[in-house]
């Protein structure tokens, strides 16, 4: 044990100096490393190292958002690419993924389409892109039916956001107690502020106030008391949801 804690040690002290060495810091870290290795290494972890790798993921997230500014169109093209020189079902789905995000859902419904064949007609991604795409288009019935022929061929597989699907369809179709029953059964495991705002709504277009208002508050003070990313993430949802608690208020 005591040999194992020492080898590792050892070799911590070896990485740190040779990064201290590579990035011209030798002096005075490398004597902290060597001479009191554990407060040394711990030192120049917090001091040095910490920061740097802290800066290189601010700047690659940078880079990352500045490339997508001036080149938007950049992954849609790579993808079509890699689609015509190998069409699979993996480059399928990196591909509608992007036009889905992209907004171009017609073309991401034939892209998918073409793709169910063989082995992967009833590949369970495909038929939930294929449905994201339909829903887009205003498809309700046919997004309905392809969710329905998913949950047949795939029982087994599980989706929040297929599942949030499938209600919103029966919502849009206008067949609210289906909407209902389905929401209901979401915010059960479901963490998204997304499903008990569009819950709330729903519930709101019933005429059911009371309860509607309640789901909204709980909500709201829920996420008061979540960490801020919680909040930051879900802060679309939970403005609307502020919207929506004094709408029925005033109703």
């Amino acid at each position: 044990m005591i040999f194992g804690y020492g080898f590792l040690m050892i070799l911590v002290q070896v990485v740190f100096g040779i990064h201290a060495y590579k990035t011209g810091r030798m002096s005075p870290w490398l004597w902290f490393i060597v001479l009191v290795p554990v407060i040394g290494c711990l030192l120049y972890f917090l001091i040095e190292m910490l920061p740097e790798l802290a800066r290189s993921r601010v700047i690659g997230k940078t880079q990352r958002g500045v490339e997508k500014l001036l080149n938007p169109e950049k992954n849609l093209k790579n993808y079509s690419q890699q689609l015509e020189v190998s069409n699979n079902v993996g480059n399928t789905l990196k591909l509608s993924e992007e036009m889905l995000s992209k907004g171009l859902y017609s073309n991401a419904l034939e892209i998918i389409k073409k793709a169910r064949k063989g082995l992967f007609e009833d590949d369970p991604v495909l038929l939930l892109n294929q449905a994201r795409a339909e829903f887009q288009l205003a498809l309700y019935a046919d997004s309905k039916a392809t969710l329905d022929y998913l949950i047949a061929r795939n029982p087994d597989f599980k989706s929040e956001q297929g599942h949030l699907l499938y209600a919103r369809n029966f919502e849009a179709l206008r067949q609210d107690p289906q909407a209902l029953h389905e929401y209901q059964a979401l915010i059960k495991y479901a963490a998204g502020a997304e499903i008990r705002y569009r819950y709330a709504v729903l519930l709101h277009r019933m005429g059911q106030l009371e309860q509607a208002q309640k789901e909204l508050q709980e909500l709201l003070l829920s996420a008061r008391n979540s960490p801020g990313h919680y909040r930051k993430r879900n802060e679309e949802w939970l403005s609307l949801s502020e919207r929506e608690l004094q709408a029925i208020k005033r109703s």
